[in-house]
């Protein structure tokens, strides 16, 4: 298209907004109907315009805690084994007193394990060696018969109790041990296996 017909083009198109903006009286008529359903804030339109950004803030509220998982420190998991939906390492090669234990969990990348219902106490008890004694983070160190998680400082969500415990002999018994799927207080300066798990959780 040569530059004359282009500007015959626009001085005809402006001519005919001209003419219909002098003669109709109300423009909104001129759009058969489609634009009342635009304009309606009751319109499907307007509805599913809603819908959609509702959808959307819904999605960038899922990716926003998605960034925030994936961008906390991952605990190393070497040496540790699923049992469950978590990972855990038992040591069977030598003893240590509870609070060695805690240290040596802490140089693993996890802290001492805490057992958080009777599924997941059967599915660890099922990996040890039946009548060995493994250490686990619960203790009553600050306040007697009140059992927490040393990591957390919080009480400790699930406890199992070998008849007549916990017993605190010679009101020196506050570090827990796991013994045949059941618990037990013992002197924390004992020397016993013990459990680790990978992730650090706050209770």
């Amino acid at each position: 298209m040569d530059i004359t017909r282009l500007l015959f083009f626009i001085i005809f198109v402006w001519q005919k907004y001209e003419s219909l903006a002098n003669t109709v009286e109300n423009p909104v008529q001129e759009c058969f109907g489609f634009c009342d359903q635009i304009l309606d804030p009751n319109s499907t339109y307007e509805q599913k315009w809603n819908e959609t950004e509702t959808r959307i803030k819904t999605l960038q509220d899922k990716i926003i805690q998605i960034e925030n998982e994936l961008a906390k420190p991952k605990p190393k998991i070497d040496g540790f084994i699923q049992i469950g939906s978590r990972y855990f390492h038992i040591e069977v090669d030598f003893r240590v007193t509870w609070y060695k234990a805690i240290q040596l969990c802490l140089d693993k990348g996890g802290q001492l394990a805490v057992i958080q219902n009777e599924e997941e106490l059967n599915a660890i008890s099922a990996k040890l060696d039946e009548g060995s004694s493994y250490w686990l983070d619960i203790n009553d160190l600050a306040y007697e018969g009140q059992f927490e998680s040393w990591a957390s400082g919080k009480k400790t969500p699930y406890l199992k109790w070998y008849h007549g415990e916990p017993n605190n002999v010679n009101d020196d018994e506050d570090c827990v041990f796991l013994k045949n799927r059941e618990m037990s207080d013992i002197h924390c300066y004992s020397s016993l296996y013990y459990i680790c798990q990978s992730d650090i959780v706050d209770w």
